[in-house]
């Protein structure tokens, strides 16, 4: 009679374990239940937008030297990626100077030279060292500086001249594709590539 329950017993043991989906001894010591269902974990998803280079002009000028201005340009990489080409574009500085003589404008005289480009050594680190870009601008026929807050008296045979000095980036700088737009993993921000400055000074008249 002993043997006939201990059968049943183990029988009714292996019924639980088929209809939990465990085994036998399993359910008997109490390691496998049921619980809950697993929970499908969708990943997060991260926009490359988020993670790119941001090249950022900036520039200073040094008249100490007579007929002479010293542009020093700087392109600092302010985002949270570097720059490396490839993949990325090869990217130049340029410079641009605009002159003019008041009252007419700088579209009126249409004088604008590009008298310098440089290559930008890559990659250029996020948050690293700028790369640095200086260049000498001759003043043709340049008399003398203006003082500051000092009223304009211009002598015989002078005038004034006005000249916009500017420091840009270009892509691909003199090829098929050049002037065209950074793509979103390049740079993210556009309005910070280029600057400029402007000066005044006398000149003697031709």
């Amino acid at each position: 009679m002993e043997n006939g329950r201990s059968r049943f017993f183990a029988a009714a043991v292996a019924a639980a374990s088929l209809i939990a989906g465990g085994s036998g001894i399993a359910c008997a010591q109490g390691i496998m239940s049921p619980g809950n269902p697993p929970v499908n974990k969708t990943p997060i998803q991260v926009s490359p937008a988020l993670f790119h280079p941001e090249l950022a002009v900036q520039l200073t000028i040094d008249t100490s030297t007579p007929a002479q201005i010293m542009m020093n340009g700087r392109v600092c990489n302010q985002g949270n990626r570097d720059y490396v080409v490839p993949p990325a574009a090869e990217v130049y500085t340029e410079v641009m100077v605009y002159t003019r003589h008041p009252p007419h404008t700088y579209a009126q005289e249409a004088n604008v030279t590009t008298p310098h480009h440089q290559k930008i050594a890559t990659p250029l680190k996020a948050g690293g060292p700028c790369f640095l870009d200086n260049f000498p601008v001759p003043l043709p026929n340049f008399s003398r500086w203006l003082k500051p807050a000092a009223m304009l008296h211009l002598g015989p045979n002078e005038r004034l001249v006005e000249k916009q000095l500017v420091f840009r980036l270009n892509r691909l700088y003199l090829t098929v594709n050049a002037n065209s737009n950074f793509t979103i993993s390049e740079d993210g921000n556009p309005d910070n590539n280029s600057t400029h400055i402007e000066i005044q000074y006398v000149e003697k008249a031709p």
